[in-house]
């Protein structure tokens, strides 16, 4: 409307994310899943550790966003890799057998 107001919308995906340092502070439910499209390994891992890696290899630190994590990633494959964060609720089970049968159980 002419002399009105609007709303401009832009999609910077590249600008879009949340630190890691935030994933962390958020609990102990929270995983990373890394998944590689060429080979399918896929591991899922806390922030927490993640950090520790990027700052091992001198590629980051807390305030790296996790949308960059795919493009730092150098092992096992160099390969176009997908991630996923996983929150769990707090009752939830982290580990085991428990985690993979509620796991089966919330994909069905």
């Amino acid at each position: 409307m002419l002399g009105g107001c609007w709303l401009d919308f832009r999609e910077e995906p590249a600008r879009v994310g949340l630190p890691l340092r935030a994933l962390a502070a958020a609990g102990p439910g929270v995983r990373i899943e890394f998944k590689c499209q060429a080979c399918g390994y896929a591991r899922a891992v806390t922030p927490g550790a993640i950090i520790a890696r990027l700052k091992a290899d001198k590629l980051g630190d807390e305030n790296t966003l996790h949308t960059a994590l795919p493009d730092k990633l150098t092992r096992p494959c160099k390969t176009c890799w997908t991630l996923r964060v996983e929150w769990r609720e707090p009752r939830t089970p982290q580990l085991g057998e428990a985690a993979k049968a509620y796991d089966r159980r919330m994909r069905s």
